[in-house]
């Protein structure tokens, strides 16, 4: 079903080769459609969630980016869902994959996500991954962020508990806090019901929650 959905999108990206098009709706040159075919071709061929990489073209076709920056954008989504998936190794799944590319396209490096993974090597770490993403894209140090992500998931944190930091760190931000103070106070709310060893008891309720949505919020980024 993904393969499909990948493979339908691009017949709506390409453009018609061969004849000059008046159109309001932007379309790669008949060129950079071949090249990225290519990308989002290998990417399935090689077991990657391409829709990734669909979405990026579209989103560069909507904002009018030239076609040779497109293909390079599509290149480099690619190559990040490779490097993700062997991070994350030995069996991740495509919202693990997804979560890596994330972070990675923020700034952060290969051995957090080895760090995450090592933390919890039988379970999915795209709620973890997610909260590092939003937190490196705010602001805070990515070395901070990796080390403290990583020992809330040492400890047990549940994905609610996470969500429910990530949404409250993105609440102070958006009321003018700096991500650094707001992460300190908040993890503090966390770390108190979370003991050394612990399997991430259902103690979400003891952690203040703000009204939000459903996840941490990663920044819109280019």
């Amino acid at each position: 079903m993904r393969f499909a959905f990948a493979a339908v999108s691009l017949i709506a990206l390409a453009p018609v080769c061969g004849a000059q098009q008046l159109s309001p709706t932007p379309t790669l040159v008949c060129a950079s459609a071949a090249q990225v075919s290519r990308i989002v071709a290998e990417a399935q061929s090689r077991g990657l969630p391409a829709e990734r990489i669909v979405a990026k073209v579209k989103r560069g076709l909507l904002i009018r980016t030239p076609s040779p920056r497109i293909v390079a954008a599509a290149q480099a989504v690619a190559d990040r869902l490779e490097v993700a998936r062997a991070a994350l190794a030995p069996s991740p799944g495509p919202a693990d994959i997804l979560a890596g590319e994330d972070a990675l396209s923020v700034g952060v490096r290969v051995d957090a996500l080895e760090r995450l993974r090592a933390a919890s090597p039988n379970q999915s770490i795209a709620v973890p991954l997610g909260l590092l993403t939003q937190l490196v894209a705010s602001g805070e140090s990515e070395k901070r962020a990796t080390a403290m992500v990583t020992e809330l998931v040492r400890r047990g944190a549940t994905s609610s508990q996470l969500i429910a930091l990530g949404n409250n760190v993105n609440a102070d931000v958006g009321r003018g806090a700096r991500v650094d103070e707001s992460f300190d106070a908040r993890i503090d709310g966390l770390t108190a019901v979370l003991a050394p060893g612990a399997t991430g008891s259902a103690t979400a309720a003891a952690l203040p929650t703000t009204p939000s949505g459903t996840g941490p919020k990663r920044p819109n980024t280019p």
